[in-house]
């Protein structure tokens, strides 16, 4: 059985989510919604991708009170580790 591969999270960047269906991410905590521009507001994470991505900056995740819920991304996660496309 072949583990279908990662995609990227829409606000941290690592290859955390999975391609079909709601996923959150464990390294920001972002609920995967199906956003992807980065002004639109996100019903489930009650925030546009771009205040994601500055929270995430300031606090290591969307929102402050998620801090402790979070994890560093593991070396297999992170965007310079990822295949390149063929």
């Amino acid at each position: 059985m072949t583990k279908e591969p990662l995609k990227a999270c829409m606000v941290c960047g690592n290859f955390t989510v999975r391609p079909v269906g709601w996923d959150v991410c464990r390294v920001c905590f972002w609920e995967d919604d199906g956003v992807i521009e980065p002004d639109r507001h996100s019903a489930s994470n009650h925030m546009t991708v771009a205040e994601g991505r500055e929270a995430f900056a300031r606090y290591g995740a969307v929102e402050e009170r998620f801090a402790s819920k979070v994890r560093p991304p593991r070396k297999r996660e992170r965007p310079e580790n990822q295949p390149s496309p063929t």
